[in-house]
C-alpha cells in the first residue's frame, strides 16, 4: 500500500506540473509562435492520432490490466506477455492504416477547399497513430507493475516541454513549419523510446514467443473431448469418501492442492497412499518452497506443481498413465 500511495502522490504532482506546461503552451506559446491555421493542423494531426489509436490498439491497453495477472510468471518471462502486447496491436495498426489510405480520396475531397494544409501533412496521421498506440500500451504495462510516475512524466511534462522548446525554435526561425512537424513526430517517438527503455531497465524486455497458454486451451479442449473422465471433490474428506464408496470411480490419478479447507493436501496424500497405493497423486501449490516440495515427495507424491500450472507437464504426466501419446 505504501508503494501505491507514493506512486499516486508523485503522479498527482506530475499531473499538475503537466497542466502548467500545457497551459503555457496553449495560452501563450502557440498563439505567439504560429498562425492559426498551423496551430489547427498540429492539434488536428495529434488528436486524430489519438482517435485512430483508440481503434488501432484493439483493446490491448485494457487487456494489459485485465489479463496480466493471468500471464504473470517471472520464471517464464510472463508466458510471452510482452510478445502478445507488442505484436497484437500491429494487426490493428496495419488494418486501420490500410483503411485510412483507402479513404484518402474522400479525405482529399473534403479538405482540399476548406483546409488544404491538412492534405499536405496527411501521412503524419499514421506515425502519430503508431506512437500513441504504443505509448498507451507501455503506460498500462508500467501501471500493471505499479510504476505509473515515469510514463505520466513523459506524456504530461516531457512531451509538452519539448513542444515548448520546438515552438520557440520555430518562432526564432530556426525551424520551418515542415521541420517543426517532423521534429514533433520525432519528439513523440522519443517519448515512446524512453518508456521502452524504462521498462527494459526495471522489468526487462523479452519478446520471445510463448504459446503455453494457447496450448493450455488445447489441453482443456482435449479433456472436454472425453479422453479422460474427471471427478471433482471440493475437500480432502470428500475425495476420500468418493474413493471409499461402494462403487468408486476407476481412479488412476489425483491432482490436489496443498492448501484446502479442513484436511490439507499433504494429509490427503498420506491417507491415499496408505489406503490406495496404486493411485498416483500429484500436488500443486502457489508457493514453490523447498519445505512443501520435500514433504510432498517424501510422502509419496508423483510430482509437485506450482501455480500457474505448466499444463504441458501435466498433460505429459496424464499421458504416461493412460498410455496415450497424442
Amino acid at each position: 500500500m505504501g508503494v501505491v500511495i507514493r506512486q499516486s502522490f508523485k503522479s498527482l504532482i506530475v499531473q499538475y506540473l503537466g497542466i502548467v506546461v500545457g497551459y503555457f503552451n496553449i495560452v501563450w506559446l502557440f498563439p505567439k509562435c504560429l498562425p492559426l491555421e498551423e496551430i489547427g493542423l498540429i492539434r488536428f494531426v495529434t488528436e486524430m492520432g489519438i482517435f485512430l489509436a483508440f481503434f488501432a490498439q484493439i483493446g490491448v491497453p485494457n487487456a494489459v490490466n485485465r489479463f496480466y495477472p493471468y500471464f504473470r510468471n517471472k520464471e517464464k518471462n510472463d508466458n510471452g506477455f510482452q510478445f502478445w502486447i507488442t505484436v497484437t496491436p500491429l494487426i490493428g495498426i496495419f488494418l486501420f492504416s490500410g483503411i485510412f489510405i483507402l479513404i484518402k480520396p474522400l479525405f482529399v475531397d473534403y479538405y482540399q477547399n476548406n483546409s488544404p494544409l491538412v492534405i499536405d501533412y496527411f501521412w503524419y496521421f499514421i506515425p502519430f497513430t503508431f506512437i500513441y498506440v504504443y505509448l498507451n500500451i507501455t503506460e498500462q504495462y508500467c501501471t500493471s507493475q505499479m510504476r505509473i510516475v515515469v510514463p505520466k512524466l513523459i506524456r504530461d511534462v516531457y512531451l509538452r516541454a519539448i513542444t515548448s522548446a520546438l515552438l520557440i525554435l520555430s518562432y526564432y526561425k530556426y525551424l520551418s513549419f515542415d521541420q517543426l512537424m517532423l521534429a514533433l513526430c520525432i519528439a513523440y517517438f522519443s517519448g515512446l523510446v524512453i518508456n521502452i527503455l524504462y521498462i527494459y531497465k526495471f522489468f526487462g524486455i523479452n519478446l520471445s514467443y510463448d504459446g503455453t497458454l494457447l496450448r493450455d486451451k488445447k489441453f482443456r479442449k482435449e479433456i472436454r473431448s472425453g479422453f479422460l473422465e474427471l471427478e471433482f471433490a471440493f475437500s480432502g474428506e470428500e475425495a476420500l469418501n468418493l474413493l471409499r464408496s461402494q462403487k468408486p470411480p476407476e481412479v488412476i490419478y489425483i491432482f490436489s492442492d496443498i492448501n484446502m479447507p479442513g484436511m490439507t493436501g499433504l494429509e490427503l496424500l498420506t491417507m491415499v497412499k496408505n489406503e490406495f497405493p496404486e493411485i498416483h497423486v500429484s500436488m500443486v501449490s502457489a508457493y514453490g518452497n523447498d519445505e512443501y516440495y520435500s514433504l510432498a515427495m517424501s510422502s509419496g507424491a508423483k510430482e509437485f506443481f506450482t501455480k500457474p500450472i505448466d499444463f504441458d507437464s501435466l498433460r505429459a504426466e496424464l499421458m504416461e498413465f493412460t498410455g496415450d501419446r497424442k
